[in-house]
């Protein structure tokens, strides 16, 4: 193959020589040209482009039967070796592009300008930041001028027509452009962007968001759901981005999946969050119920307040008269007659306790009564056959009767026992309030013990305090239960709101409607803060986990298999630079992906609430969008060059490559 080189240095009128070969045919104004006006204007590709066509051409023309050259229309190029036809199909590929040029120069320079700046800026958006211009307005200047440069010499050097030094110039001419060019790209480029931004955003399917870039508010588009907005309501301000949806979990989980600042912005706010979960849970509740109380302590001041009663039991005493248990005696002896089993030994025990000690005769005294009355009730506490219940039960009455008839005013010291001795009762039911199984209270027998615990018994005056005690039992119970499962906050929800809806309702009934729904909001609440961390950060490497690190994975360079040839090791050196330059700077950029996702993923309160009302109302902008490209789509029906849209796409497929067009 000659020197091209030298054949640029023959003079030659490429206009003269096409008239000669071609008879300068006229050009159509087709897909096919207008295609190719678009490479030619593609820097350094688009100046090679004729040579590479005449080259391809030139070899290919004596394989290609005449019958196929004849059935094609295919014109046969004149020449008796490679290098004249590669010479005259040259001469012939510029002739007809200058002929096309001259005949339709609208399209022609406006198709060239296209291939041009699309050539231009996918040259600078791939080597700016792989050459480290990702940083401020000054480096990203510099780097774009350097990258201007070198891609305005290469071009340059492939559209000289003449020998070395006529390209040599051209290099040199289109190396100062470039550099003007790519060093003002930036700078115009901060200067328009707002305005480019407000265009690209009617058209990018409702996912802009302000501040933020089009790739991550994409991201966030794809993961958002229509229960998102609810769901931030219900956690309130302090709940981050992430914890509204999985997919969010899964975008963060992704994120933590890599070093660096990403990892550290989500890890640390999950980890500082979870350090304050226990205070925030007791604050939390102390805020909807109240300080919750020591039952021991509650209990130590009832039964301190029942021995302080001994004194108006003696005061009592003091103007009591004899006591007549006949009556009861002989019901007891035939009692004892007729009864069988632990009901006969419980009447033998009380009949025994009406005698004088060590003898057969009835004992008068007040007092010894009394002590009777106390020792009945100390049986029934531990007696669990039901006859001798009964028959206790109906003895201790008669005794009781005839204590009232026999000791004035011990009605009254009874009442307040029996108020002390119910708040009992009281505090220990409410520590049972939020048992299950088979023991769990049902909320309308909740019901019936909160309104007979405000209604006095006997010769109590005033409300009992029953029902405050049981208050003070449940409140105690759910601070037990915090203190045991705040760890396990799962295990808390599940305590608290119970395993169907009695829970919620029984705590309604002691604690009202809003205090409930603050305590069962907090449960919910922390739940959800405990799922989040073990989704995010406490999972092995799931099918959520690998979907959010597709978005936050860099793109890696191309790995290459060299083979021990010449070609193999010029590959895996070219590999090898590539790798220490591109992926080097494909990982700064994911880095930076990484960290303002993660900023985005760990917002609270307004920047929370500011991302998912735009994230809510990105379907009805994507329909908006939708529709109004389907009307232009429909109205407009014409392509860029002025042809009606089915002619273009007629066009555009029956064009062949840019290699080899004949």
């Amino acid at each position: 193959m000659a020197n091209a080189f030298d054949e640029f240095d023959a003079p030659q009128n490429a206009f003269d020589e096409f008239d000669a070969l071609a008879n300068v045919p006229v050009v159509d104004h087709n897909s096919r040209n207008e295609l190719k006006a678009f490479a030619r204007g593609v820097p350094v590709i688009g100046g090679a482009l004729d040579e590479m066509n005449a080259a391809t051409n030139a070899a290919l023309d004596p394989v290609v039967p005449q019958a196929v050259s004849d059935f094609f229309g295919w014109q046969r190029i004149p020449g008796n070796n490679f290098s004249e036809r590669y010479q005259n199909e040259l001469t012939r590929q510029r002739g007809e592009d200058a002929a096309y040029d001259a005949a339709h120069p609208a399209a022609s320079t406006a198709m060239q300008t296209a291939g041009g700046i699309a050539g231009t800026l996918a040259g600078l958006r791939a080597g700016v930041p792989m050459l480290g211009g990702s940083g401020g307005l000054a480096q990203r200047a510099a780097v774009g001028a350097g990258v201007g440069a070198g891609m305005g010499a290469a071009d340059g050097f492939t559209r000289g027509e003449g020998g070395l030094q006529n390209r040599a110039e051209n290099a040199g001419a289109g190396a100062g452009i470039g550099f003007a060019l790519g060093g003002t790209a930036p700078i115009l480029a901060a200067g328009v962007g707002t305005a480019a931004r407000g265009v690209m955003n009617a058209f990018d399917g409702g996912a802009t968001i302000p501040g933020v870039s089009r790739d991550i508010g994409h991201a966030l588009t794809r993961a958002a759901d229509p229960g998102m907005v609810q769901r931030a309501q219900q956690l309130g301000p302090d709940a981050m981005l992430m914890d509204t949806s999985p997919s969010m979990q899964s975008l963060a989980a992704g994120g933590v999946g890599y070093p660096g600042p990403g990892r550290a912005i989500i890890a640390g706010a999950l980890n500082a969050r979870e350090q304050g979960a226990n205070q925030r849970i007791q604050q939390g509740i102390n805020a909807a119920l109240g300080p919750a109380p020591v039952p021991s302590q509650l209990e130590a001041v009832m039964q301190a307040s029942r021995r302080s009663l001994g004194p108006d039991y003696q005061q009592a005493l003091a103007g009591a008269r004899a006591v007549d248990t006949r009556g009861l005696a002989d019901n007891l002896d035939t009692a004892i007659v007729d009864q069988r089993g632990a009901g006969r030994a419980a009447v033998q025990r009380v009949r025994d306790m009406l005698n004088i000690h060590g003898t057969d005769q009835l004992d008068p005294s007040p007092q010894a009564l009394l002590n009777t009355r106390q020792a009945i009730d100390g049986m029934l506490a531990k007696e669990t056959d039901t006859n001798a219940q009964r028959l206790l039960g109906t003895a201790r009455k008669s005794v009781d009767d005839e204590i009232a008839r026999s000791i004035p005013g011990i009605k009254d010291v009874d009442a307040r026992y029996a108020e002390l001795a119910r708040q009992s009762e009281g505090l220990q039911a409410g520590g049972r309030v939020l048992d299950g199984g088979k023991t769990a209270i049902r909320p309308s027998e909740l019901n019936d013990m909160m309104n007979q615990g405000v209604q006095p018994q006997g010769a109590f005056v005033g409300p009992s305090g029953e029902a405050f005690r049981l208050q003070q039992g449940t409140r105690a119970e759910i601070d037990r239960l915090v203190g045991t499962t705040a760890n396990d906050r799962m295990g808390l929800k599940k305590a608290i709101q119970g395993d169907g809806d009695w829970n919620r309702a029984k705590l309604e009934k002691i604690f009202g409607n809003d205090p409930t729904q603050q305590l069962l909001r907090l449960a919910d609440r922390e739940a959800t803060y405990a799922g989040t961390v073990n989704s995010v950060i406490g999972n092995s490497q799931t099918d959520a986990r690998a979907a959010g690190r597709e978005f936050f994975g860099p793109a890696r360079a191309p790995e290459v298999n060299p083979a021990s040839t010449m070609t193999g090791l010029a590959a895996n050196a070219a590999q090898k630079a590539w790798r220490a330059i591109g992926n080097n700077a494909a990982d700064a950029i994911a880095d930076g992906r990484r960290e303002d996702l993660a900023r985005l993923l760990v917002s609270t309160g307004d920047m929370r609430d500011m991302l998912l009302r735009h994230l809510a109302g990105a379907p009805a902008r994507q329909e908006a969008r939708q529709a109004t490209a389907n009307a232009i789509g429909r109205g407009a029906g014409v392509s860029l060059l002025g042809l009606p849209e089915d002619e273009m796409r007629e066009r555009v497929r029956r064009s062949g490559g840019l290699l080899g067009i004949q």
